[in-house]
């Protein structure tokens, strides 16, 4: 069974935003193709909050640029509320351009220096929206008081404000389309930890206020404790387990879940703390192993790892594994 079929068993009653199957993003080079991404099946949901974890390179921001084109599919379908995507037609990408905004890591750098927060807002407003003059200055002074600021800022440049504010700042973009999914690529990495908090809390509000959805790419464990009910996590390319948030979290399934929150001092658990160190380097995705490609690396490998690739296969509590500990023949 795939991630995405276990993901339609657990959550039948919602709409389901995006339908991926076996994704593939490919970069060629003079040594051949970088598999960022390889063979990904997902699901995701209106009005959930998806944190998508694993180590720096495994493939988690291309996978999320992927699935709005800002990352070149290589193979692979992606349906939005039912209707494949043509990522080769601006026309066809305007509704899902729309519907889907991305907040970036660093609020330094993601807003135009040269535009007060005012015109950036507008202009993202006047794209989506058909509205006078006044209604635009009405939707710029909504969006500024939903993130937490005074609409009194709006004639103030990105310099004038801090990295918190900047990134409310963002967020309010993000809402200005009405959106229904916010890609968060690393959203509060580049903040305090007291900053932190308060845009999680900000983002928390939000999506009880509006009913968008996120998807979270981060390796904060700590973040996604805090604020994921999905939890998707990504291996050289592929994803290797899929669970609710407080399964992933009490009882990981996949070796390689164990060490990342065995590693993590924030919300590893004295059983699991030995379990955080891993031998070796991540592989290159230019020539990933044989078989299960955690498996250089693994405490637990035995003599079918390297022979061959491990399906998603599901677990009784709910969600998937990518390891042959979790196959039923093996039990």
């Amino acid at each position: 069974m795939t991630a995405a079929a276990v993901a339609i068993e657990q959550k039948p009653s919602r709409e389901i935003l995006f339908e991926v199957r076996d994704l593939r993003v490919h970069f060629p080079g003079p040594s051949g193709s970088v598999r960022a991404v390889d063979g990904v099946d997902l699901d995701l949901y209106s009005g959930e909050t998806v944190a998508l974890v694993g180590e720096s390179g495994c493939g988690k921001s291309t996978l999320a640029r992927a699935l709005v084109g800002l990352s070149p599919i290589t193979r692979g379908s992606v349906r939005f509320r039912g209707e494949a995507l043509d990522f080769k037609s601006r026309a066809r990408l305007r509704p899902v351009r729309r519907a889907v905004q991305l907040v970036f890591q660093d609020p330094y750098a993601s807003l135009n220096p040269r535009l007060t927060v005012r015109a950036t807002l507008a202009e993202a407003i006047s794209l989506h929206q058909e509205l006078d003059a006044r209604g635009v200055e009405r939707a710029i002074a909504e969006l500024l008081e939903s993130v937490g600021l005074d609409p009194t800022l709006a004639d103030r440049y990105p310099h004038e404000f801090s990295g918190g504010q900047r990134q409310r700042i963002s967020v309010a973009r993000a809402l200005a389309v009405r959106p229904s999914l916010i890609l968060c690529d690393e959203v509060t990495s580049a903040l305090d930890v007291s900053v932190q908090a308060q845009i999680l809390e900000l983002l928390k509000s939000l999506q009880q206020r509006l009913g968008v959805a996120y998807l979270f790419v981060t390796h904060d464990l700590g973040l996604v404790r805090y604020i994921a009910q999905r939890v998707l996590v990504m291996y050289l390319g592929q994803l290797v387990e899929v669970r609710d948030s407080e399964q992933l979290f009490t009882d990981p399934a996949h070796p390689y879940t164990r060490a990342l929150i065995g590693s993590s001092p924030r919300v590893g658990r004295a059983g699991l703390a030995g379990r955080g160190l891993v031998s070796g380097e991540v592989p290159s995705p230019l020539r990933p192993p044989s078989g299960c490609r955690f498996h250089p690396r693994c405490p637990d490998r035995f003599d079918r790892c390297p022979r061959e690739m491990p399906e998603l296969y599901p677990l009784p509590a709910g969600g998937a594994s990518r390891c042959f500990l979790s196959d039923p023949a093996e039990k």
